[in-house]
């Protein structure tokens, strides 16, 4: 009878010991739960840096454009005033 009992014992281990239940009781220790809140915290910050450096770049570039448009302005004006220093319709209609 103790026989019988052990291998039933044995049988219900084995069923009850699947993937699921092993990687649920994994997950539930604290070093694991630690390990999660941690990678969840590290994975939001890299984010927002990831943000703030986006914004940064797109700060960068407008200042850039701007500058290389004011100066491609500046030439335009100052090659119609060097062609013709006098006739200032050019400019105006410029």
């Amino acid at each position: 009878m103790n026989q019988i009992a052990g291998s039933i014992r044995a049988v219900r281990q084995e069923v009850a010991d699947t993937p699921a239940r092993r990687a649920r009781r994994f997950l539930l220790q604290p070093a694991a739960l630690g390990l999660l809140l941690a990678l969840l915290v590290m994975a939001l910050l890299s984010r927002w840096f990831a943000g703030q450096i986006g914004a940064e770049l797109t700060a960068q570039t407008q200042g850039r454009v701007a500058i290389l448009e004011a100066s491609a302005l500046a030439e335009a004006v100052s090659g119609l005033v060097a062609a013709s220093p006098d006739d200032t319709t050019a400019l105006q209609s410029a």
